[in-house]
């Protein structure tokens, strides 16, 4: 689709929420699973398909949407947000979902 509008419009908002969730099947120690999901820089639509990102251990990895993809980093402070993952030396202790609040003047997802 190349009109934005109508393309936005279209989705729902629980289709809102799935997009990027994390995927227990894809889940496993330092791996983190995600669905695919579309993210939407300016007027560039890219689709992301299902993946995984590797974490660091004993860190905060903060998952972050880029204008074509999902990344990790262990540095907070980066827009686009979707989830802050704690993890110990073997595992993951905890997320935090974030997707609600990536600011608007970045790169976003629909």
């Amino acid at each position: 689709m190349n009109n934005l509008s109508t393309f936005s419009s279209s989705i729902s908002s629980s289709h809102f929420m799935s997009q990027f969730a994390i995927d227990p099947s894809t889940t496993t120690g330092l791996t983190l699973g995600y669905k695919a999901g579309v993210i939407v820089d300016g007027w560039n639509i890219t689709q992301v398909s299902a993946g995984t990102l590797s974490l660091t251990a004993n860190e905060d990895n903060w998952v972050y949407v880029s204008s074509t993809n999902l990344a990790v980093a262990t540095a907070p402070g980066l827009p686009g947000v979707l989830f802050k993952v704690t993890t110990d030396g073997s595992g993951i202790t905890s997320i935090e979902d974030h997707r609600g609040t990536v600011p608007t003047n970045q790169s976003t997802f629909v």
